[in-house]
């Protein structure tokens, strides 16, 4: 078989780093940063490259997360923890050099295996620790463990990875209080409050919340309400339910101290899981071939940082700027090119096209033709053909005037007058059907509008007292009534869909009193203002649509229109 045109592979030389690391494919990427297979020409090894994406090159705060996680990987030297060779800039383009996890992504192998076995989860989970643990002997808090930030070695070892918005001890005023940084199924509660006011506690809850992820396939952002007997746990091991739980606790008082605390308790419990056959770590363990490749093709995914890589080049050598003569002869030689050369001068004068008459009148026939002669008539045209088109032209023309007074005498006869009295009739009740299908239209679309705001201030009310949670804490800490509050809480979350607005605004009602007595302020009373705001709004949409049934518009349309 042949091809009409012959098949092409648009091929280039891979680009590289600083003319050092030769970048052969992407490994993966996240929102700010991509991950690319990399040989370092000089210690003739595979490394991963961290490379911050082209569309984030500009932006001072993204470029500043990326420098600090280079320097808290840099720091640490650990075997669970990867590896930083080096770390640099091409251009505008900074990057950072990594020890190469061959065996890949913890989240990669839970796609192609399941659930993991619970001794194998809990002993990557007891590396995770030791990684961490030494991180927090630098002085550094995570902040972001979760599966996808888990790697595996060619040896089966766990290896923490993405420092990208770790706290460091002498950087923590690169956060701002009260900004939430995170993934939130994997976030403790007070992270979700505030990512700056943390410590060493936040990565044993999101260590608790990735061991519930490996053994369930499930996240869950309430672990912390969770008890060993609920059907959220349904799923784990009941051995391990109890040091999830500990590690997963809402006070962080009440959580387990440390990361070590967890390793000790899943290590004496590793004699007593089972055994379970399943896929090794390291079934996937990439495999590389001695030297990088001359070539690569699009589908290796290098484009993005080859533009990057030639943007910093171009922001290298800034083009000339001309000066004021230079400026002077390029606008001189536009005007010529665009004026001078269309000999407009030249150009043919056209008389403007005219319709000819639309109507010739039967008097302007009958003229024309009686006017034609015999002498007119050409020698080649019969006189008897010229005859029988006059005779034409005028039966034509008789037909036409007798067509016109015929319908002149129907116009004026008294049928058509009745007929034009029901015309005007059916136009009359058309119009008024109209205008009766304007107005319950618009009294429908009114209740149609009240009930899509009330549905969503509700939605938006649920929404605020879930994510402002954190304030039962604070309130607790002032003297709130704790029990009381988590009561109310809960309340929200169990009650059926119509009836939970009600009670989260219960809930909001006792949270006000309770800030109210014992003086919160701060974030407390910042967190209490909010829940208070979404349920005034809630009020409000109510209040409109109650309003809106019965208004004038309302009454006319009964129940139509009201999605409730």
């Amino acid at each position: 078989m042949q091809h009409a045109e012959p098949l092409v592979h648009y091929s280039a030389r891979p680009p590289s780093l600083n003319g050092r690391y030769v970048v052969t494919r992407l490994l993966g990427k996240g929102a700010q940063a991509r991950v690319y297979l990399t040989y370092d020409t000089n210690q003739k090894a595979w490394r991963a490259a961290k490379v911050l994406a082209v569309d984030y090159l500009d932006d001072a705060e993204v470029r500043a997360r990326f420098e600090r996680e280079a320097r808290a990987m840099a720091r640490m030297s650990h075997r669970n923890v990867l590896r930083v060779h080096d770390v640099g800039v091409d251009g505008v383009t900074p990057y950072i050099i990594m020890e190469l996890a061959r065996g890949g992504g913890v989240t990669d192998w839970l796609k192609r295996n399941g659930y993991m076995p619970p001794r194998v989860a809990c002993q990557l989970i007891i590396d995770a620790c030791a990684g961490i643990g030494h991180a927090h002997g630098e002085g550094v808090v995570h902040r972001d463990i979760k599966p996808h930030n888990l790697l595996l070695g060619e040896d089966g070892r766990t290896l923490v990875t993405d420092f990208g918005i770790a706290q460091v001890a002498e950087a923590l005023s690169m956060t701002q209080t009260g900004s939430v940084m995170g993934t939130f199924a994997y976030m403790s509660p007070e992270q979700r409050s505030d990512a700056k006011a943390v410590d060493e506690r936040a990565d044993v809850y999101s260590l608790g919340a990735t061991l519930y992820t490996l053994l369930s396939l499930k996240t869950s952002a309430e672990l912390f309400f969770a008890e060993a007997r609920d059907e959220i746990l349904a799923p784990i091991p009941e051995l391990l339910r109890t040091p999830i739980l500990d590690a997963c606790r809402y006070d962080r008082d009440d959580r387990m101290a440390s990361v070590q605390v967890l390793s000790n308790a899943l290590r004496a419990l590793l004699p007593q899981l089972p055994v379970v056959p399943s896929a090794p770590l390291t079934d996937a363990v990439l495999d590389l071939p001695r030297v990088p490749p001359e070539w690569v093709d699009p589908s290796a995914g290098v484009e993005d940082l080859r533009e990057a890589l030639e943007r910093g080049t171009q922001a290298a050598v800034p083009p000339p700027v001309p000066n004021r003569q230079d400026l002077a002869r390029m606008l001189e030689g536009q005007s010529t090119t665009l004026y001078s050369d269309t000999g407009y001068e030249d150009a043919p004068t056209v008389m403007p096209y005219r319709l000819p008459e639309r109507n010739i009148g039967a008097s302007r026939a009958r003229a024309s033709l009686g006017e034609l002669s015999v002498e007119d008539i050409p020698e080649y045209i019969d006189l008897s053909t010229v005859e029988r088109v006059r005779r034409h032209v005028d039966e034509i023309i008789e037909n036409a005037e007798a067509k016109a007074r015929r319908e002149r005498e129907v116009a004026t006869s008294p049928d058509a007058k009745i007929g034009v009295a029901w015309f005007y009739a059916a136009a009359a009740v058309v119009a008024a059907a109209t205008l009766l299908i304007v107005v319950v239209g618009f009294g429908v679309a009114l209740k149609v509008s009240a009930s899509m705001a009330l549905d969503t201030a509700e939605l938006d009310l649920l929404d605020e007292v879930h994510e402002q949670r954190g304030l039962i804490t604070e309130l607790t800490a002032k003297g709130g009534d704790r029990k009381a509050l988590e009561q109310a809480f809960f309340q929200v979350q169990d009650a059926p869909r119509a009836e939970a607005p009600m009670v989260a605004a219960h809930f909001v009602a006792l949270a006000e009193a309770e800030a109210a007595r014992v003086r919160a302020e701060g974030m407390g009373m910042s967190q209490v203002a909010m829940i208070g705001g979404a349920r005034d709004r809630w009020v409000d949409a109510r209040e409109d649509l109650a309003d809106v049934r019965t208004s004038r518009l309302g009454s006319i349309t009964g129940g139509l229109g009201v999605l409730r």
